[in-house]
């Protein structure tokens, strides 16, 4: 006897306020990918939200979507979402969002089935969203991105929290900030098994894309594909406009600050970081960069920094604003005085069989 999933969206509240949803279980839920019907639990436009100690597993595509145009006061604690098909949880239009000691671990088993690592498969995503943060979170070996901070967040803090074993691991996209990501451990993940873009083939580990006023400090980057830390370098500037409000917005790739990092790579894993060239969106990418008191690993004299390095495209064409890149690899040394960064930071040299 086989058990097959024909019902979906078991709860779904829609301006909802002082709810507490406690210990339950969400499964087998067979919605869509795309709302009204896309998970076992919808919550659209709520207030004073309390979510603990659920497990959200085996769902057809997502375990929770939280949306609609504002959902204010949102906890979720210590809630489970594993082995959904496409995304474990969904938060979008939250304004003060705490995800605390929840995992997101073994998500996208249908994406990858069909060989979709991207777009929206993830451990998780949040989406519009203001003054979040996420602790103590676990997110390991999803088939697609551990987790996706996408669109128009601001205010967003990720601290004390494992991404291991993803298809990336922690991905800031499009957005004005502040991101502050700290005391997190990204170790040993990988570029997904097809790159249909060479364009997004800039880092595994911490990846950037059109984000503003970034502080990574204090995290433990190691042995992830790619690079360690990778900042998109293809095109200078994301346009969006806002449908709510009608407003244009421009996101560029600015002031980024690392601070008190171990990065780490690994002697097939060499790349520590991946950084756009000083011609990139006029400098500006430049202008604002501020490294210290990092700790850098790999092998003795080893080539480490990777500057301007997207590929071509296999025909030597770009399109949708993409420009060809010629890739230089630097050394520590050169990679201080590129830079004029990290003159408290340190290198250390590791035997290649140590590096694994």
């Amino acid at each position: 006897m086989v058990e097959v999933a024909t019902r979906s969206v078991a709860l779904r509240i829609k301006n909802g306020s002082n709810l507490v949803i406690k210990g339950l279980v969400f499964k087998h839920d067979a919605s869509f990918h795309a709302a009204p019907r896309c998970a076992p639990l919808q919550l659209e436009n709520c207030d004073d939200l309390l979510i603990e100690d659920c497990l959200f597993i085996e769902n057809n595509n997502k375990g929770l979507y939280l949306g609609g145009t504002r959902n204010s006061n949102v906890v979720i604690r210590r809630s489970r979402f594993v082995r959904n098909g496409c995304i474990g949880l969904s938060a979008a239009g939250c304004v003060n969002l705490l995800l605390e000691d929840c995992q997101t671990n073994l998500n996208n088993w249908r994406g990858a089935a069909a060989g979709m690592y991207r777009g929206w498969p993830c451990g998780f995503k949040i989406s519009r969203s203001s003054l979040v943060t996420v602790r103590r979170h676990q997110s390991v070996r999803n088939l697609a991105t551990g987790g996706w901070v996408d669109l128009n967040n601001r205010d967003v803090c990720i601290e004390d929290s494992l991404f291991y074993g993803n298809f990336r691991g922690l991905h800031l996209e499009a957005g004005s900030g502040p991101f502050l990501v700290r005391r997190c451990q990204v170790i040993g993940n990988r570029q997904e098994p097809t790159i249909h873009e060479w364009r997004w083939a800039f880092g595994s580990g911490i990846v950037l894309t059109h984000v503003s006023d970034v502080l990574l400090q204090d995290n433990v980057i190691a042995d992830n594909d790619l690079a360690q830390v990778g900042v998109r370098d293809d095109r200078e500037v994301r346009v969006w406009l806002d449908a709510d409000s009608g407003q244009r917005k421009e996101w560029h790739t600015e002031r980024l600050r690392l601070v008190a990092n171990t990065i780490i790579g690994s002697r097939l894993r060499p790349t520590l970081l991946h950084l756009p060239d000083e011609s990139f969106d006029a400098g500006r990418f430049w202008k604002g960069f501020f490294a210290h008191s990092n700790t850098y690993v790999g092998e003795a004299g080893g080539k480490n920094f990777l500057i301007g390095a997207t590929k071509p495209s296999t025909d030597g064409t770009c399109k949708d604003g993409e420009r060809p890149q010629k890739a230089r690899t630097i050394d520590f040394l050169e990679w201080l005085d590129y830079s004029g960064q990290d003159i408290l930071s340190t290198y250390l040299p590791a035997h290649p069989c140590r590096l694994g």
